[in-house]
C-alpha cells in the first residue's frame, strides 16, 4: 500500500508483516507532513492490536527532516515504544546529522542495514 500524503511532499508505502509494520518514507517529515503519518500509524497500529506494534521506519528517501519531523517520530516512538517496538531503518545523512545534534545518535532505535 502507497499512500501520497500533500501531494509529493510525502510518500508512504506500508508493508506488514508476522507482526511488523515497516514504512518506507520518502520526502519530507516537517509540521506538514507528520500529523497525516501519525494518522496513518494510528489506523494500521489499530489494526495489529492482537499484540505489541513493531513499526521499522525505512528512512533512507527521506530528503527532509526537521525538528518538527524529530518530534512527530519522538511521539510515535513514545506512542508505541512502550509495549512495542520502534527502530529507525537506514537513515539519511540529514537524519543522522540531526539526531547527532539532539542527542539521541546513540539511541538503540536507530540502525544500518546489515
Amino acid at each position: 500500500m502507497t499512500t501520497d500524503l500533500w501531494g509529493q511532499m510525502l510518500n508512504v508505502a506500508l508493508e506488514e508483516f508476522q507482526g511488523v509494520i515497516l514504512l518506507r518514507i520518502a520526502g519530507m517529515l516537517d509540521r506538514n507532513t507528520v500529523p497525516q503519518l501519525e494518522r496513518l500509524i494510528a489506523f494500521e497500529a489499530t489494526k495489529a492490536r492482537s499484540q505489541p506494534v513493531r513499526l521499522l521506519f525505512d528512512l533512507s528517501q527521506v530528503l527532509f527532516l526537521d525538528e518538527d519531523g524529530l518530534d512527530g517520530l519522538l511521539h510515535l516512538y513514545g506512542s508505541y515504544g512502550v509495549g512495542g517496538n520502534i527502530e529507525l531503518f537506514e537513515p539519511t545523512g540529514d537524519v543522522v546529522q540531526l539526531l547527532h545534534q539532539v542527542d539521541l545518535n546513540g539511541e538503540a532505535w536507530m540502525r544500518s542495514a546489515p
